[in-house]
């Protein structure tokens, strides 16, 4: 477990994942302690250890960023595990919380995914409900909503439990496998790999907007550090920024190798059409703009990406600066 010396002590479950190690590498050291756990050291399903934990450290603050995730292809294929694993490690966290509560703001990280299907407008908090949730993704969206649902009605109850909805996220340390990243880690992994021709799933026609991971940790930063507690149960963080796959992948494209072919499978892989949030709550509550833009964090990612897994002096992307 990973700690440091400062004010406010924080507890980031999910250490070893992306949004767990982006929060501890970028929040300031100097402004707050962390408590970062991996489920090797507190297994949240747990409850025992968990009560432990809670007691002996007392956290100001808990971001649970733990959890199975995983692209189209995983939400397929692992309804399961994506359901019940998620499902008991989250709602056993929150039941510990809040049975020994002590004045601690609870942070749920939910997805996007818990909207309802093809609205073709930026979707606002209150459009949730349990009707037409895309099917590729039914089973993870259901544990997200669950939990949701829980710390919604905690904070109803007076309690600091709040819930954050973000867009895409990309950035350094994502997931850039074939079988499990989504969308912007697999198009890179894919055209890293291929000098010629990549294939893609769907038919690059679906609509998203994408959240660079320095802004999102920033937001987050802003969220908790805020000297009133937060006013509503729920909001949702976006860039307001809408891109097509098709145009995503001409962008990464552009960025790694200019010569390579994109062809898409139009294979039903396409997921929900249209989904963009409607971040103006959150914007205007905390007084947040994200700093980033599409292609400044598209540069960021794939150089981490390739320092990560080529020798840069035989694989150099065409237009590889940072800045943007």
């Amino acid at each position: 477990m990973a700690t440091f010396k400062s004010k406010k002590r924080v507890w980031i479950t999910g250490a070893n994942g992306f949004i767990g190690k982006n929060i501890i590498e970028k929040f300031n050291k100097n402004k707050y302690e962390i408590l970062a756990t991996n489920r090797q050291e507190i297994d949240l399903n747990n409850y025992v250890k968990v009560k432990f934990f809670l007691k002996k450290y007392k956290p100001n603050v808990i971001i649970n960023t733990a959890g199975l995730v995983g692209g189209i292809i995983r939400n397929k294929r692992e309804k399961y595990e994506l359901l019940v694993e998620n499902l008991k490690s989250s709602v056993n966290l929150i039941d510990q919380v809040y049975k020994n509560y002590n004045n601690e703001i609870y942070l749920n990280l939910s997805s996007s995914c818990i909207y309802p299907n093809n609205l073709n407008k930026r979707i606002k908090e209150n459009m949730l409900n349990l009707k037409d949730i895309e099917s590729s993704s039914e089973y993870y969206a259901l544990s997200k909503i669950i939990s949701l649902k829980i710390c919604k009605e905690l904070h109803f109850r007076k309690f600091k439990f709040y819930s954050i909805i973000p867009s895409n996220l990309f950035g350094k340390y994502d997931d850039f496998s074939t079988e499990n990243s989504h969308v912007i880690g697999s198009i890179i992994n894919k055209f890293c790999n291929n000098k010629n021709k990549i294939d893609l799933l769907g038919s690059g026609k679906a609509k998203r907007d994408f959240l660079y991971i320095d802004d999102f940790i920033d937001a987050l930063d802003k969220f908790i550090s805020n000297k009133e507690l937060p006013k509503y149960p729920v909001y949702n963080l976006s860039s307001n920024k809408i891109i097509s796959i098709r145009q995503l992948s001409i962008l990464i494209k552009n960025i790694i190798n200019k010569k390579i072919q994109i062809n898409f499978n139009n294979d039903g892989n396409d997921g929900t059409l249209y989904k963009s949030l409607d971040s103006s709550l959150f914007r205007k509550s905390f007084n947040w703009k994200e700093k980033n833009s599409l292609d400044r964090g598209l540069k960021e990612t794939i150089n981490f990406f390739l320092k990560e897994n080529y020798n840069l002096n035989n694989f150099v992307p065409s237009n590889s600066s940072s800045k943007g």
